[in-house]
């Protein structure tokens, strides 16, 4: 486990100050849309599909969603339909299906504010069910997706890896996480992650935690774990995403044969090919 840092309060001070003016304006972080099904529905939307393609479909499938009940009783094949803008619809309302049918008969299609009763619910991970508790029911939970992993890995690279258990990276943010700004400090995490700590050519110039990241600052203990060569990380990250070929060809506009290629490195890949996969890899 990393000990704290005396450096930890200025890593805080530097997501913090960051968020009041560079977090991204998706419609599930609105206000009005701060409630725990509101969120729940992001998250539905949000799996193995970008932040943009889930925006534009938000307002449509709340406006024929609107709340929790209403979801439990729609027909599977409304679902498919509601879903099918963002691909793999058929596995998206099986997975909804089977979701509202247990809050419906377990908590009487109500969403649970424990973070225990969350995760027994089939389709609500780690990641879902601490978002749900943040965004929706303002409680103090930390996030960690593949973005917030990779920025652990690199601040704390003198102690832990990217690649290390996302226990690991849970308990540092935990530690980290403040009590009354805990969503902004979400945010800016994934945020940060998304559009400077990328995972090929981060802006490390612009990041607010440069002066305290051991990756910018040398102190990383392996840096190949920090930081892999591009090709090596498309299928590792596609994999995390729980990404298909399939998806991953349409949203980069990169062939599934050369996307294979480049996986199993029976090819030199372009450079602009690489940048094409992980934008689309990390755009959420």
């Amino acid at each position: 486990m990393v000990t704290p840092r005396e450096t930890d309060q200025q890593l805080i001070e530097g997501l913090l100050g960051w968020s009041a003016d560079h977090l991204r304006d998706f419609p599930w972080r609105r206000p009005h849309n701060l409630t725990p099904y509101r969120v729940l529905v992001a998250e539905l939307l949000l799996k193995r599909t970008t932040a943009s393609a889930a925006a534009r479909v938000y307002g449509s499938f709340l406006d024929r969603f609107p709340d929790l009940a209403r979801l439990s009783e729609a027909l599977y094949a409304e679902l498919e339909t509601a879903f099918s803008p963002l691909g793999l619809h058929k596995q998206r309302a099986k997975s909804t299906a089977a979701m509202t049918g247990y809050l419906s008969a377990r908590h009487s299609s109500e969403i649970p504010s424990v973070l225990s009763e969350l995760l027994n619910v089939p389709g609500i991970g780690q990641y879902s069910s601490r978002a749900v508790l943040s965004f929706g029911f303002d409680q103090p939970f930390a996030v960690v997706d593949g973005n917030v992993q990779r920025i652990l890995g690199r601040v704390y690279g003198s102690s832990i890896s990217s690649g290390s258990p996302a226990s690991q990276h849970q308990k540092i943010v935990d530690w980290l996480l403040p009590i009354e700004r805990h969503r902004e400090f979400n945010y800016a995490l994934i945020d940060i992650g998304s559009m400077v700590c990328r995972p090929s050519m981060p802006k490390c110039g612009e990041c607010p935690l440069s002066e305290v990241c051991d990756y910018q600052n040398g102190r990383a203990r392996d840096a190949d774990m920090v930081l892999r060569p591009e090709d090596s990380l498309i299928k590792q990250m596609r994999e995390r995403k729980q990404m298909s070929l399939v998806t991953l060809s349409a949203l980069s506009g990169v062939s599934k044969l050369t996307i294979v290629n480049i996986e199993k490195g029976r090819s030199k890949s372009r450079p602009s090919t690489v940048n094409k996969l992980l934008d689309a890899l990390y755009e959420d």
